[in-house]
C-alpha cells in the first residue's frame, strides 16, 4: 500500500522576514521558485523523479513520482509561504506546517540535516522509502 496523504492542506506566496509576498513555483526534485530564485526545500532530499524503491516484501513501487504528486497535490490545496533558510534553501509551510518534515514523516523524503529524528522514527515504522 502506497504512504498515506501527509497533509489536509492555490495561491503560492513567498513570507519574508518584512511579510513581503511573491510567486511560488513548485520546481523540479526538491526545489521551489521563489520571484525566479531556485531555493531547495530545507533539511530534506525527495527521491529523484524516476526513482523506484522495493518493499521489505519486494514489491515495486514509484516512490519518486509519489512524493512528487503528493507535494504538488497540497501545494494546491492551500497557501504555501516560504521562508529563505541557509544555503539556498526555503523552509515552506502550507497551512502552517513544515512541508520538508512532514515528508521526511511521511517516508517520502530523505533527512539533510535537521529531521533525522523523523526519519529514524518513519524508518523504524517501515512507512513510506522505509517499508
Amino acid at each position: 500500500m502506497f504512504p498515506r496523504i501527509f497533509l489536509s492542506v492555490a495561491t503560492l506566496v513567498l513570507s519574508c522576514n518584512s511579510l513581503l509576498s511573491a510567486e511560488v513555483q513548485l520546481a523540479d526534485d526538491d526545489t521551489v521558485l521563489i520571484n525566479a530564485q531556485k531555493l531547495h526545500l530545507h533539511g530534506i532530499a525527495l527521491p529523484s523523479a524516476d526513482e523506484v524503491c522495493t518493499t521489505s516484501a519486494g514489491r515495486k513501487w514509484p516512490c519518486g513520482r509519489y512524493a512528487r504528486e503528493q507535494l504538488v497535490k497540497a501545494a494546491a490545496l492551500d497557501e504555501m509561504a516560504c521562508q529563505p533558510a541557509e544555503r539556498g534553501t526555503a523552509i515552506c509551510r502550507i497551512g502552517g506546517l513544515d512541508i520538508g518534515s512532514l515528508l521526511v514523516k511521511e517516508g517520502l523524503a530523505k533527512a539533510a540535516g535537521d529531521y533525522q529524528d523523523l526519519e529514524d522514527r518513519a524508518r523504524a515504522a517501515k512507512i513510506g522509502i522505509w517499508e
